[in-house]
């Protein structure tokens, strides 16, 4: 089996290295001179380095030849620069079936394209190609419990991807799947959490009870550094994407958000909403009531900026969107639509018309491009609809169907150079357009 992190690294290696050889020097020295009646302290002397450069060199060449064992990807791909985020719709230019695995593949945006989970295996695709990049798998007994891209700043373009395992960490390049860091912990992983600058993992000390404990640890990015741990406010929390420079771990529905650099709670006014998710800038919190007919005055909408100040409040219509730097898709459940945007609490009206429609965001496929927002409707024969939030105009953009007969689109997602289109069968789409 070949272990996914090194079980010792760095000054703690040398250290254990020189006492091992020092003491084996010097007991062949004590050796030597009790042994031989006429050996002086200058044979003592030769004799313990002798010894000391043998032993040291021995197990240097022990330890190289560990480190060089150590689990490596097995396909990796040369650094490119990222393309960017499409504003447009294209035809499908590629069809991929990554693996026949329930449940189906988590498509994650990262890199050049896009990184692909399937059971214990992750592998990177190009965005505008739907080729191969990279491939980490066959782990060995270390099972692969979680997967997060996350961002060093606001100008890294591809990222990192992080491999999650009970007791270990292995950050890979986002781009070229190269390790980047590995580091070791104590525990069980029970969740994880990333954003720009931000790394967080939730950790059963697996102590008997009643010592017991569930941990927080913030982790840098850039190399895996421990900021800061301090104890969970529960003990099974589920980790979620957070805002910049923040984690965001749910304890039974309600949220936890912390800063990832000091460990400070933010207050978070949203304990009594059934869900709540991160947009680019803010959190949306959300209660949906009412039945057919479409929302009631009950169903309200929190958006909360990251430091827990609310900052828009609505009520009577469902968030069909992420929040976007200032912009929410809204419906009322009926037939009208509008752009809110949420710092000025503004609702402008869209000429729109879906027969049907999903009640939840995370139902609808929609996605937001560089600037625009795409709306893919429940029935591939409704053309996509482009909104474009600064002009108020809807462009209606007809393609090819893309997900077979009595499929249909369960997720949207823009990255580098494509949308990609998960039709639910073990089926992802590439949505490219020209350009790309």
């Amino acid at each position: 089996m070949l272990p996914v992190v090194p079980v010792s690294t760095g000054a703690c290696v040398i250290a254990a290295a020189a006492m091992i050889a020092a003491a084996a020097a010097a007991v062949f020295s004590l050796f030597l001179s009790a042994s031989a009646q006429h050996a002086d302290a200058r044979t003592a002397l030769c004799a313990f380095l002798v010894v000391l450069i043998a032993v040291s060199g021995l197990i240097h060449h022990v330890l190289t030849d560990y480190r060089a064992r150590l689990w490596q990807p097995g396909l990796t791909a040369a650094a490119a620069p990222a393309a960017s985020l499409p504003d447009r719709i294209g035809p499908a230019r590629y069809r991929l079936s990554p693996l026949d695995e329930h449940p189906p593949p988590t498509v994650v945006a990262a890199g050049n394209g896009f990184v692909v989970r399937t059971g214990d295996q992750v592998t990177a695709y190009d965005g505008p190609t739907g080729a191969l990049r990279w491939r980490a798998k066959d782990f060995g007994q270390c099972r692969l419990s979680a997967v997060e891209v996350v961002r060093r700043d606001h100008h890294d373009t591809t990222g990192i991807v992080v491999l999650f395992f009970d007791g270990a960490v292995v950050a890979l390049d986002a781009s070229s799947g190269a390790v980047v860091w590995r580091r070791q912990y104590s525990g069980r992983l029970i969740a994880s959490s990333a954003a720009v600058d931000a790394l967080g993992m939730t950790v059963n000390d697996d102590q008997p009870a009643p010592d017991n404990r569930t941990i927080v640890y913030s982790l840098a990015p850039a190399n895996g550094a421990v900021r800061w741990r301090k104890a969970a406010s529960c003990s099974n929390p589920t980790g979620a994407q957070a805002t910049s420079g923040q984690l965001l771990f749910l304890c039974e529905g309600t949220p936890s958000v912390v800063d990832a650099h000091n460990g400070n709670a933010v207050d978070i006014p949203a304990r009594n909403f059934h869900d709540f998710a991160a947009g680019s800038d803010v959190y949306l919190a959300w209660n949906y009531a009412g039945g057919s007919e479409g929302p009631d005055a009950g169903n309200t909408i929190l958006v909360i900026d990251p430091n827990g100040r609310i900052v828009d409040q609505i009520s009577g219509v469902y968030a069909m969107s992420k929040p976007d730097n200032g912009r929410l898709l809204l419906y009322d459940g009926r037939d009208s639509w509008a752009l809110r945007d949420y710092y000025k609490r503004q609702s402008i009206p869209v000429s729109m018309h879906v027969v049907e429609h999903s009640r939840r965001f995370s139902e609808l496929p929609t996605t937001w491009l560089k600037h625009r927002l795409a709306f893919f409707g429940p029935d591939e024969l409704q053309p996509v609809l482009i909104i474009d939030p600064a002009a108020l105009t809807i462009e209606p953009v007809s393609i090819e169907r893309i997900c077979p007969l009595r499929q249909t689109i369960r997720r949207l997602q823009a990255l580098a150079g494509a949308v990609i289109a998960d039709c639910g069968d073990n089926e992802l789409v590439g949505l490219v357009p020209e350009g790309f």
